[in-house]
């Protein structure tokens, strides 16, 4: 059983520590602050490759033509198969905020998330696989998408929040780079060589984008070994 595929479409839960040392940000209205930090979490979203931010998402598993059923990959008719333990969702999977057959919310402890898409049955039951895809309640996984921010998300934010306030007071982070800033009439034009100007936040977002280097050598011929990547402990 599978999901419809499914994107992230904005910064979701993206952080911001604020600017507590910049002056001029506590004279900008909640209309005005609320608009530039969208405007920071957008695009420092965009900078590091519209992958971060972990995103609400609901989804109602179905059976689609082809699915894997043990050793057959085809429809449930063909297969005879009626026990689905594990169904694949859209992921990455970052975590199970709650998943509901009939009405009835499963305990957290029976089930679990491997690879970062495939929610495992652990209770010894099994998923539906004729629910009713027009009944939220048949049938529902709810959970968060995507990735979380690296760790500095929050400040660099700030950083940039309060450098597009225009501040003028103390802690106030002009950036390094600009090459013309107009305060009053909120002018600022930036070297080409950094995309904020600002050298944290460059290389803050610089350091996000670049890939692991994975020390590990993989053969085609070893088998693939699944990682549980979200689950619940049990009660103790």
């Amino acid at each position: 059983m599978t999901t419809q595929t499914i994107g992230l479409t904005g910064p979701c839960n993206w952080p911001n520590s604020g600017c507590p040392f910049c002056d001029d940000c506590d004279s900008l209205t909640g209309a005005q602050r609320a608009e530039i930090e969208a405007w920071a979490k957008s695009d420092l979203w965009e900078a590091t490759g519209r992958v971060f931010g972990t995103c609400d998402v609901s989804v109602l598993p179905c059976n689609d033509n082809r699915i894997l059923c043990g050793s057959c990959w085809h429809s449930l008719r063909s297969c005879g198969c009626r026990s689905v333990p594990e169904i694949k969702l859209a992921g990455p999977v970052h975590s199970i905020t709650s998943v509901t057959i009939d009405g009835v919310e499963l305990a957290a402890t029976d089930y679990r998330v491997d690879d970062w898409q495939w929610l495992v049955r652990l209770d010894g039951g099994t998923w539906p696989t004729n629910n009713d895809p027009l009944d939220p309640d048949s049938f529902r996984v709810d959970y968060l998408l995507g990735e979380e921010p690296p760790a500095g998300a929050g400040l660099v934010t700030g950083m940039l929040v309060c450098s597009r306030s225009m501040c003028s007071g103390n802690g106030c982070r002009i950036p390094k780079r600009a090459r013309e800033v107009v305060r009053q009439g909120v002018t600022m034009i930036m070297a080409e060589d950094q995309p904020f100007g600002i050298p944290d936040v460059d290389n803050w977002v610089r350091n996000a984008k670049a890939p692991s280097v994975a020390g590990a050598v993989h053969s085609p011929d070893l088998p693939s070994v699944r990682q549980i990547t979200w689950e619940t402990p049990s009660s103790p």
